[in-house]
């Protein structure tokens, strides 16, 4: 049986861990510069990364309680993203639909 293609053969699964991947890495990185740059900054690189990560900073207030701030807001979604990958990663795996290392 011949093994399907690394990337076109597996492409649900890079698109659903890459992005979820990005969304959480992205806004450990927009907590970080908040730190060094004001909210309301033209910096590009803070643009982009308000960009990237308003929608799942809409979804996460949804379930996460008022009493947590802006900041903690970015790091309970990088949470969830983050466990939103590993999920994903562990329903792709048991239905195959992951890569494997081996061969076997």
């Amino acid at each position: 049986m011949a093994q399907p293609d690394l990337f076109w053969g597996y492409l649900p699964f890079w698109i659903v861990v890459y992005g979820t991947a990005v969304v959480a890495w992205t806004c450990l990185g927009r907590f970080a510069l908040s730190f060094l740059v004001a909210p309301d900054s033209q910096n590009y690189i803070w643009r982009g990364f308000g960009w990237i990560t308003a929608w799942p900073l809409r979804v996460v207030r949804v379930i996460t309680p008022a009493l947590i701030g802006a900041r903690g807001l970015m790091l309970a979604t990088a949470f969830w993203f983050f466990v939103l990958r590993y999920a994903a990663f562990q329903i792709f795996a048991a239905h195959d639909m992951a890569p494997r290392l081996g061969a076997g």
